[in-house]
């Protein structure tokens, strides 16, 4: 059986029906986006459940997982989802990690509330996807605890360690790559790399064919050449390649391009300069079983500038407008680039067609919200939400992103521990 959904909209009546009517043999349990689900509710789902092999909570913000202790070590849990459950707890993650280490197969901690724990006795030698972007079960600063799980994951395929910025020091890409052979698919966007010599292992990997390197802001144009020319062009499996924010030079796209023969996609989004193009005159006698899908939004390319050949396939969008978040201040002009002037900033919230409102900023011409001040609303029965705080009326008490206080009988249950 299967109980899936994917709404914020779930309202606490709804969830306490869903509750008690969950089916005993319930084999996949998916609450993803149901930001009002209450511990109690998922309580009563979990009460009777012993067959259970996947559970995806994330969003779902009202989840300490004090449940989870309680009902389910008699599952076989094997794929676990927990994206921004910030108020998981560490012995939640623990007792995960201990308790289902022969049978995990998908973890995604990404942005999980948990603070810093040890995982030097944890092994999940099944473990075949791993995603914990900016995640708080892993301190920033220091690799130990990440490479204390590693060590035991000689199977995993996929990882992704976005915005752990500490990935890019101290040869920890060399553990990575020595730990999991088998890896596949890699995201280290985000992670601060000293140079580009800290990726040098990558092309050791016989099967990675998906790699994302966005918002690698401390290398230089320099450091993106040797990036690309002494490490991606013999990454020779590659079939999707992402360098968004990058200073690619058009030689580089170029070499990657004449290099990588199973090359099927290349994201060179919101990437300002030196990129202008003319890597796409240079393709021109470039052969391709299949064209090579480049994304070029927010670029200083402009749609009819190049012929485009067989080989390639441009996805264009209006020039980057905002080159001064880059540090280039005036070069769209000095290239003869309209600049579209900014609108003003919204003073009522604007809701778009996700149902979610948005104020303190505006929308450019190309279709990007943009602003100092910008912040995101959703009403909740006369509170709201914003990136910082949470706060919903609750029988009189409230709820912040801290604690959560419910009167019960003159006295108060803290729910979240």
């Amino acid at each position: 059986a299967v109980v899936s959904t994917q709404s914020t909209g779930v309202n606490n009546k709804t969830a306490l029906w869903f509750s008690k009517s969950t089916p005993p043999k319930l084999k996949t349990l998916v609450l993803n986006g149901c930001v009002s689900f209450k511990e109690k509710c998922l309580d009563h789902m979990l009460r009777n459940t012993s067959e259970l092999e996947q559970i995806d909570l994330s969003y779902c913000h009202r989840i300490s997982g004090k449940s989870i202790l309680k009902h389910l070590s008699k599952n076989r849990l094997t794929h676990i989802g927990f994206t921004e459950c910030f108020r998981i707890k560490p012995i939640v993650v623990q007792f995960i990690m201990c308790n289902y280490s022969e049978t995990l197969k998908f973890l995604d901690l990404s942005r999980c509330g948990s603070n810093p724990l040890d995982f030097s006795m944890n092994q999940c030698p099944n473990m075949v996807a791993l995603k914990v972007f900016n995640a708080k079960c892993f301190p920033q600063g220091g690799n130990e605890e990440l490479s204390n799980l590693l060590r035991h994951m000689p199977n995993l395929e996929e990882l992704d360690l976005e915005f752990n910025t500490s990935v890019g020091r101290n040869h920890f890409i060399d553990q990575i790559v020595r730990f999991c052979p088998l890896l596949q698919t890699i995201n280290f966007s985000g992670c601060h790399p000293a140079s580009a010599s800290v990726f040098s292992s990558l092309q050791l990997l016989p099967n990675l064919s998906n790699l994302t390197l966005n918002r690698l802001n401390t290398l230089s144009d320099s450091g993106y050449h040797e990036l690309i020319s002494s490490v991606l062009i013999n990454c020779s499996k590659l079939t999707t390649l992402s360098l968004q924010s990058g200073l690619t030079a058009d030689q580089d796209v170029y070499s990657l391009l004449t290099s990588l023969p199973k090359l099927r996609s290349l994201d060179l989004r919101s990437t300002p300069f030196p990129l202008d193009g003319s890597f796409i005159q240079m393709s021109k006698g470039l052969v391709k079983k299949e064209p090579v899908t480049i994304y070029a939004q927010d670029t200083t390319i402009a749609e009819g500038e190049y012929e485009v050949p067989s080989s390639l396939k441009v996805m264009f969008g209006l020039p980057n407008i905002h080159s001064e978040l880059f540090g280039l201040d005036g070069f769209a002009e000095d290239l003869g680039i309209d600049v579209y002037p900014e609108e003003e900033p919204w003073e009522e919230p604007w809701e778009d067609d996700e149902g979610e409102f948005w104020a303190g900023g505006y929308f450019d011409e190309a279709a990007q919200f943009y602003g100092d001040d910008v912040q995101h609303f959703e009403p909740n029965d006369g509170g709201f939400e914003d990136d910082v705080q949470h706060f919903e009326p609750n029988d009189g008490g409230f709820e912040d992103d801290v604690q959560h206080f419910e009167p019960n009988d003159g006295a108060h249950e803290d729910e979240y521990w």
